[in-house]
């Protein structure tokens, strides 16, 4: 774990506890610090509590109450445009991603997800140095 992993803050949405268990586990041993959610109502309080404390969210997208749909959609339409939100999902089809992009959905994860794969994504979107939300200029 290196210094500056141990002060970012991931938000983690889920609303199967061994999912979010397991998913918790895996970021904690990379060196993040990790906030978790049973649902979208909870983690767009908890998100919209702190919203700089936050450097990705990782968002399922069935969940009771308030989907990740729903949850991501209220935090863009509250302005919050630079955080990244991945989503969490099982299925991932055409009318899916469309559905995603129109949330303000980032990028997406396919469960079962990885060690390997979240890696690559927290790689892939970095910490505010390379602008908020953005990705790494290729």
């Amino acid at each position: 774990m290196t210094a500056d992993r141990a002060l970012e803050r991931i938000l983690l949405a889920d609303d199967n506890p061994m999912i979010r268990h397991l998913l918790e586990a895996v970021l904690t041993q990379i060196g993040y610090d990790v906030v978790t959610a049973e649902n979208g109502q909870e983690a767009v309080a908890i998100f919209m509590d702190n919203p700089a404390a936050f450097r990705i969210i990782f968002m399922d997208l069935r969940m009771p109450r308030v989907d990740g749909l729903q949850a991501s959609r209220m935090i863009r339409e509250k302005g919050h445009i630079g955080v990244p939100i991945v989503a969490l999902t099982g299925d991932g089809g055409d009318s899916e991603a469309a559905a995603m992009q129109n949330a303000g959905i980032t990028d997406c994860l396919q469960k079962p997800v990885t060690a390997r794969a979240i890696s690559a994504l927290l790689d892939k979107w970095p910490p505010a140095r390379n602008g908020p939300g953005r990705p790494p200029a290729t």
